[in-house]
């Protein structure tokens, strides 16, 4: 007896330990999510002199969901374009390229450089 895939649930044309290695990867990535969610809303609030906070929060906001429609329009053009895998492609190679990036601005120097520099003044407008 050959060992063999266990067969798709009808209609999905996907073998089901593909499903099962996608749903591993989406978990993993979902936990990192929540994982960077919370370690920057902490350093943000930390950082930011707290009557400034809910524009600093806010524009952070606007611009992590207002990302989402212009990106479901490209994830969506690309993959009529270039296949159902493309818009994922991407998001891997855009992730991989920003490290430096992230890790030179989140690094413990930088970071601590930012809690010891003294409160800016600013304009409450």
């Amino acid at each position: 007896m050959t060992s063999q895939s266990e067969p798709a649930p009808r209609g999905l044309g996907v073998e089901f330990h593909k499903l099962w290695a996608a749903s591993i990867v989406s978990n993993l990535g979902d936990g990192i999510g929540v994982v960077w969610g919370s370690l920057v809303t902490a350093l943000r609030q930390e950082l930011t002199p707290a009557e400034l906070r809910g524009r600093v929060s806010g524009a952070y906001r606007f611009i992590a969901i207002g990302s989402a429609a212009p990106g479901a329009l490209l994830g969506g053009a690309l993959a009529s374009r270039f296949g159902l895998l493309a818009p994922f492609w991407l998001h891997a190679l855009v992730g991989v390229a920003i490290i430096p990036l992230v890790w030179s601005t989140f690094s413990d120097a930088s970071v601590a450089a930012a809690r010891n520099s003294p409160p800016r003044s600013h304009d409450p407008c």
